[in-house]
């Protein structure tokens, strides 16, 4: 079993059959997972744009999950009236309830980490890992 740090497809592409089954923890859906409402939106704004939609890997998707985050919280702060460093913070504690359309089980934060998970199983024959649980909270 690894962690999120071995769950990228090029994991797959290089043991090959040694591969199958290999378990991993990951927080965020894959670039495939297109039922995922941000995956399905971002696919077509990088259409819009005239980029390439083949596979994105895991730390676009993260980036993209933090990027949504924070901008999540920046719009709370300033409808607040507090879009400050210190009401930027203030709201990104209080964004528990924002799952970034789909990325994330939701920001509630567990000493400054994300304490929700999903299980995925590597399938050589699929080229993919695919997820075997929903999300699971962490101790």
């Amino acid at each position: 079993m690894g962690t999120y740090y071995s769950a990228e497809l090029v994991l797959i592409q290089r043991a090959g059959p040694a591969a199958e089954g290999f378990t991993v923890t990951y927080h965020n859906p894959y670039w495939y997972d297109t039922l995922v409402p941000a995956v399905d939106e971002m696919r077509k704004f990088r259409q819009r744009k005239g980029r390439d939609t083949s596979y994105r890997p895991t730390y676009y998707m993260g980036s993209l999950a933090v990027a949504l985050g924070v901008a999540e919280a920046m719009r709370r702060a300033a409808q607040a009236g507090k879009l400050t460093r210190a009401g930027v913070v203030e709201y990104l504690e209080k964004i528990g309830d924002y799952t970034a359309l789909g990325l994330t089980r939701g920001y509630q934060f567990v000493n400054h980490r994300i304490p929700y998970t999903k299980l995925y199983r590597a399938s050589v024959k699929d080229g993919r890992f695919n997820a075997i649980t929903d999300w699971l909270k962490l101790a």
